[in-house]
């Protein structure tokens, strides 16, 4: 697991605006997924079947994206 530090950048810095970006540091890492789906169990088969969707969603996204991209 990694660590998320938020050093001040100045005196000027309130603990307002550290907060803020540590907020933001948390949602962009991996910790916050990590969490999330260890929050209940998933079956490895409802796993295997998310990832399997997921991954269709984002084929059929490309294969749409290219056909428009070569009828121009």
């Amino acid at each position: 697991m990694s660590n998320i530090r938020v050093k001040s950048r100045g005196k000027n810095d309130t603990i307002d605006r550290m907060l803020k970006r540590f907020k933001r540091a948390f949602q962009d890492s991996e910790i916050r997924n990590t969490l999330t789906h260890k929050k209940q169990y998933n079956k490895p088969s409802v796993t295997k079947r998310r990832d399997k969707q997921t991954a269709i969603y984002e084929q059929n996204k490309l294969d749409k994206l290219n056909k428009e991209n070569d009828g121009l």
